[in-house]
């Protein structure tokens, strides 16, 4: 008697299809593991890899050096930096606190002219086209601009010296968040309006186009939500801890340094050995 691994006297004939079936599935998977089905040899890469494409360390390099040459790509670096500390330091005096003060104080120097350039945009900036709220819009985010770089110049110079009363520092401060709170609210109402206009003309363009488009919207909302946090949370708007303040405060920096980073070039395919 036979045991039941053994193996059966004659064997059953196999339709050809399903024998040409079995050999096809076989050869396929000798060439996904990259064995040669001629020689039953591995190869040295397998054909159905995917391709491995790389970027060297100084692209990344470059890249950051590129970003870091603009004086806002420094004060976004710095601004980072700050909100991290400010988030250790959770609203509470220390080393992580005054760490945070000191790169608010170094971050001024890089935005000296910024009043000057939302003043200059302001003024000759053409009426163009579109509905009259969203150029109503346009104007009112250049104005709360101009108001907080102004106020926030104030007290930069009043941390400096230069400005004495301390009256003028606080209301300083205030005009300042008052100014990046109005210039955030209008932001999003504004990407809104785009948002819900790229949507509508969504099959005009093709998909790469749309993803693009939608990513870029919702990177600029969720950018500016961060901002209305952070400037609603100073002013006492928004009920936030100081922990939660920060944690927008990196996530908009990280959003704004996005933005701002140059194209890294195109990843190249290794080499085969």
């Amino acid at each position: 008697s036979r045991g039941p691994c053994s193996r059966p006297e004659r064997l059953l004939p196999l339709p050809v299809e399903l024998i040409e079936h079995i050999s096809a599935c076989y050869s396929l998977q000798n060439h996904a593991l990259g064995i040669d089905n001629s020689s039953g040899k591995m190869t040295s890469i397998s054909p159905c890899s995917p391709p491995v494409v790389t970027r060297d360390a100084k692209a990344y390099y470059n890249a950051l050096t590129a970003l870091l040459a603009k004086s806002d790509g420094r004060d976004k670096f710095l601004a980072a930096i700050q909100f991290v500390a400010m988030y250790g330091a959770a609203g509470q005096a220390g080393h992580l606190s005054n760490i945070a003060k000191n790169l608010g104080g170094a971050r001024k120097p890089f935005r000296v002219l910024k009043p000057m350039e939302v003043l200059v945009g302001l003024l000759t900036s053409s009426p163009g086209k579109g509905p009259l709220l969203l150029r109503l819009l346009d104007k009112l985010k250049m104005l709360g601009f101009l108001a907080y770089f102004t106020g926030d110049h104030l007290v930069w110079g009043s941390s400096i010296g230069l400005i004495k009363d301390p009256i003028i520092s606080q209301n300083a401060a205030k005009v300042s968040m008052y100014g990046w709170l109005t210039a955030s609210v209008a932001t999003l109402v504004s990407e809104s309006f785009a948002l819900a206009k790229t949507e509508k003309t969504a099959h005009k363009v093709s998909q790469g186009e749309l993803r693009d488009k939608r990513t870029k919207h919702c990177l600029v909302l969720a950018q500016n939500s961060c901002q209305v946090c952070v400037a609603g949370g100073a002013l006492g708007f928004v009920k936030l801890s100081p922990r939660q303040i920060a944690a927008c405060g990196v996530a908009m920096s990280l959003i704004n340094l996005y933005f701002m980073c140059p194209p890294l070039p195109p990843a190249v395919k290794p080499k085969d050995a």
